[in-house]
């Protein structure tokens, strides 16, 4: 069921993107849409390893033209995270500093809802979220939300 409404919703929603394949920036938000989690389909693995490879060397998230026709709303933003600004069900301590499982979180909305958030590090990934899981984006604070486990 949940395949059937990410590609839905990469039809309905994300489609404009499908006419910039070739921008890596678009192919990275579209892979991070996919509940299921973002290599799950073997043609996002190469995309997304760039993406948190040039996320852990601190360069900026990539930007693809999502506003546009019937694309407007759908938009994706990464948060670098610390043992501060951690998740508690992803935060562990060594002593009394804290530290965090994940490097940063990605958020993606879709017509301006929160559809998935993908926590990253550059070898692994978590993936909350989808088309009929809402997804709180921040705290109070700003912060990333300290929601519980969505899968």
């Amino acid at each position: 069921m949940k395949s059937a409404k990410f590609i839905a919703a990469a039809v309905l929603g994300i489609a404009p993107l499908a006419a910039h394949a070739d921008n890596w920036a678009c192919e990275v938000v579209l892979c991070l849409s996919n509940p299921a989690g973002a290599t799950a389909v073997s043609q996002c693995v190469p995309p997304i390893k760039k993406l948190f490879k040039s996320l852990a060397k601190g360069r900026a998230f990539p930007t693809c033209n999502m506003n546009s026709g019937a694309s407007q709303g759908n938009s994706a933003r990464n948060v670098m995270l610390s043992g501060r600004t951690c998740p508690a069900q992803f935060r562990y301590y060594v002593g009394k500093k804290a530290f965090c499982q994940f490097q940063g979180v990605i958020d993606v909305k879709v017509s301006n809802q929160p559809y998935t958030r993908v926590y990253w590090s550059e070898g692994s990934t978590f993936t909350e979220g989808g088309s009929n899981q809402p997804v709180r984006l921040s705290g109070a604070d700003g912060s990333p939300a300290n929601d519980q486990l969505m899968n």
